[in-house]
């Protein structure tokens, strides 16, 4: 081997090993499907409809439809706050970037730009979609397809709830105080992410544990736990229920409910690992 290559091939080496990234195992918490659970049953571990987070691909899933939905949501947010640029969530969330590439236990090949984007986009679309779905008076578009259509938002709410289709929770905290903090409230509007979802299944005997903390002083969570709450809200929607007992009586909805009810009990135990730990002892049993 002559001098050259040698030296072409010590410097590809050497980038390769400046490429490396420091493994924060501690900080993973958003993971990918095992392989071998995608050779059972692929399709049910991939989004049809609505890409959220990095592992998939925008623009394939769907065909890209929601992307256009999410800009459209991202300009009619900034227009009810009469605002005509993008930049101090951008600035924010370049803030959150290495912190939020952390949670994803693997490696993300984004840009900075790419990255910031997404979730500015994602994070802003889920946060829209939250307010136009509790409160249907305040929805900028009457033709908007995602409400219009019967068959978007069971689809949406399904896509949102899978395992590796995930924001790390502590992004939309930070896009939603950002979105509040310069507007009034609305009559009888959420102050508080989680409890957009969550509101109207009060209303249905459905409790959710009490706090008198803020969302900002909660213990953080990397997953959107209040999204099952989505799910079976769309669900009975959609499907003509009248009352949540209806929902929940089916199995698969049921198990739905019941490992949200535990998640969001866990934001308010001080020792949450501890917590799990018990949990599947205890499932084991």
């Amino acid at each position: 081997m002559d001098r050259d290559a040698l030296s072409t091939r010590i410097r590809a080496i050497d980038r390769k090993l400046d490429d490396l990234t420091p493994i924060n195992a501690e900080e993973h918490c958003i993971f990918k499907v095992h392989e071998q659970l995608l050779k059972v049953n692929e399709k049910a571990y991939k989004p049809v409809l609505l890409a959220i987070g990095p592992y998939n691909d925008h623009k394939k899933v769907g065909r890209g439809l929601m992307e256009e939905h999410k800009l459209r949501y991202l300009k009619q947010m900034l227009k009810r706050k009469n605002e005509s640029s993008v930049e101090a969530y951008i600035s924010a969330l370049t803030e959150l970037e290495e912190t939020a590439r952390n949670c994803y236990a693997e490696r993300i090949r984004l840009t900075t730009h790419e990255f910031v984007e997404m979730m500015l986009l994602d994070g802003c679309f889920i946060i829209e979609l939250f307010r136009k779905w509790e409160k249907p008076n305040i929805r900028d578009d009457p033709h908007d397809p995602i409400f219009q259509l019967d068959w978007m938002l069971p689809k949406i709410a399904r896509d949102l709830l899978l395992f590796e289709n995930q924001l790390p929770f502590f992004v939309l905290t930070r896009l939603f105080l950002m979105i509040e903090s310069s507007q009034t409230p609305l009559p009888n509007q959420s102050e508080h992410l989680g409890e957009h979802p969550i509101k109207n299944e009060q209303s249905n005997e459905i409790t959710c544990p009490e706090s008198s903390t803020t969302i900002d002083q909660r213990p953080r969570s990397d997953y959107l736990v209040i999204l099952p709450f989505v799910f079976s809200m769309a669900y009975y929607h959609f499907n003509g229920k009248t009352s949540v007992d209806q929902v929940l009586i089916q199995p698969k909805i049921l198990s739905i409910y019941l490992v949200c009810r535990i998640q969001l009990s866990l934001l308010h135990w001080q020792d949450w690992k501890m917590s799990v730990k018990m949990l599947e002892t205890n499932s084991k049993s």
